[in-house]
């Protein structure tokens, strides 16, 4: 909301066009920063540890923080860590998961892949950051939650957050013998089910494949996707998907584009069969598929 100290981070309800539906858009949260003392910056929580322990920070008339000591009787905890299976560039910068119920805006941080103590209550991933480079060579991702399932963390135990590879690519046919797949609807999604878009300075650029049956035997490629190289077709792509504007360019872009919709028509040769993307060697994945539909 552009307030500083907003304690639940989706109440802003603000949207971003690039998760597969650039109509509607996705709800996706929007969080504050803060520090404690010298330490690292983390995401804004009501629910926080200080040396005397944990307290409740709310907001109040202007610039008045009330701060509340909890009383360890009631308030349990226990700790989070992050487990991470991929690549190193595929490994989150920033990975902020949320509480829920009366632990709603309870925010934490688990990318350093430490144990961190968190109030007992359940909690569910709500945003990730990729990054590889520095600077104009950064390349960067962000992660949300898609179909990914809450989980709890019970007193005085540690809940393992295991996440990352394998990574899949998603994507959504139209179509039998003459198929269309639309490129703003392609993501990828980690093994827990969170996807991942918002693509700067990489592409997911791939190749789509048509087989009889769903083992791939005997595949072919009947098309496939490239990356924006050409200004004129990102603004060519921008004034089509007037939701989008130049960030179209974080999708990949059908092979021969030249205006329109980012829709690339696909012949797979006979009714029934199936299509599949395929990337050989993503620069954060690896080789990397869909499953065929």
């Amino acid at each position: 909301s552009g307030n500083p100290g907003d304690g639940n981070p989706m109440d802003p309800q603000f949207k971003s066009m690039l998760l597969g539906d650039s109509e509607q858009g996705t709800v996706v949260p929007m969080f504050d920063s803060m520090r404690i003392g010298k330490g690292p910056r983390q995401p804004y929580s009501e629910f926080i540890k200080l040396p005397t322990g944990w307290h409740y920070m709310k907001k109040a008339n202007g610039d008045e923080v009330g701060l509340r000591p909890l009383n360890p009787e009631y308030v349990k905890t226990g700790k989070i860590k992050l487990v991470w299976n991929g690549p190193k560039p595929t490994a989150p910068v920033q990975l902020v998961v949320q509480g829920s119920g009366d632990y709603k805006t309870a925010v934490f941080d688990l990318a350093s892949g430490k144990e961190i103590e968190v109030p007992a209550a359940q909690y569910s991933v709500i945003f990730g950051r990729l990054l590889s480079g520095k600077g104009p060579r950064a390349q960067t991702a962000a992660l949300y939650q898609g179909n990914s399932k809450p989980f709890t963390v019970e007193p005085g135990k540690v809940f393992e957050l295991k996440m990352g590879g394998p990574f899949v690519l998603q994507f959504v046919r139209r179509g039998d013998e003459n198929s269309s797949i639309d490129a703003t609807k392609i993501l990828v999604a980690e093994s827990s089910g969170c996807v991942m878009g918002e693509w700067h300075g990489i592409s997911l650029a791939c190749e789509v494949l048509a087989a009889k049956e769903a083992d791939g035997k005997g595949q072919k490629v009947v098309g496939k996707f490239v990356r924006f190289t050409d200004p004129e077709l990102v603004n060519k792509a921008a004034a089509k998907h007037s939701t989008l504007g130049l960030q179209a360019a974080c999708f990949p872009m059908p092979d021969n584009y030249r205006d329109g919709e980012l829709v690339l028509a696909v012949k797979p040769g006979a009714p029934g069969m199936k299509l599949a993307l395929f990337i050989k060697k993503h620069p954060f994945f690896g080789p990397m598929q869909s499953p065929w539909q």
